[in-house]
């Protein structure tokens, strides 16, 4: 997990990340937790960074308590590093991470093929543009569910070609010089994808229509 982030992270900022993660004996401990506290009762799991504690109940498998679990730590060492930085961004990265598989000594990570494919097509490249400019109280708002499915396959589409991985290292080291600096989407795309924005959600929609979703290895 680590290795993976701290490819598009400066060096400078590298460090180590403890975290308390607190893991309810099942759903109902842990909704009645989210109640008390008056978190966001869409939530799954969720990061406190103030207290640098992350909370969340165990799955009914092994494999989904472990995906939770590498999401909130992502959330962890992004804040620690970087601090605060566009939901769109940290919260794709937390999905994308969370799927981190491995096969001997390759680090996998997997497409999350059911729900890319349930993305509207049609108007993807609208979605793009908006999602990039979107801010905390929107993704939270209204449509929570299809905002994260969204920042996850925006997220893998831009770790699989050069140019998105480019604009991703170059807007985390931002606001590795900038903790919770000010973000404009069209401006950081103008300065960092070729084409700027409008060529970033055109290839999107592109890559989301036609399904060219392909595991990434590390």
């Amino acid at each position: 997990m680590y290795r993976i982030l701290t490819r598009y992270i400066p060096k400078e900022q590298w460090r180590q990340i403890n975290l308390n993660l607190v893991i309810f004996r099942n759903q109902a401990a842990f909704e009645g937790y989210k109640q008390q506290q008056q978190a966001n009762a869409g939530w799954v799991a969720y990061y406190h960074g103030r207290r640098n504690q992350a909370f969340m109940a165990m799955q009914p498998n092994h494999q989904s308590t472990l995906r939770i679990a590498r999401h909130e730590m992502t959330h962890a060492m992004m804040l620690g590093m970087l601090g605060s930085t566009p939901i769109w961004i940290s919260e794709g990265l937390a999905q994308y991470i969370e799927r981190l598989r491995w096969q001997l000594s390759s680090a996998q990570i997997e497409v999350d093929q059911a729900a890319f494919e349930q993305l509207p097509e049609h108007s993807a490249a609208y979605q793009f543009s908006a999602m990039a400019a979107m801010s905390h109280q929107q993704f939270n708002g209204e449509n929570q569910q299809q905002h994260y499915a969204q920042s996850a396959a925006m997220m893998h589409f831009l770790l699989g070609h050069k140019a998105g991985q480019q604009w991703l290292r170059k807007t985390l080291g931002y606001f590795a010089q900038n903790p919770c600096g000010a973000y404009d989407a069209p401006r950081f795309f103008a300065q960092a994808y070729p084409g700027g924005l409008v060529a970033a959600a055109q290839r999107y929609q592109k890559w989301l229509s036609g399904a060219e979703f392909r595991t990434h290895y590390y």
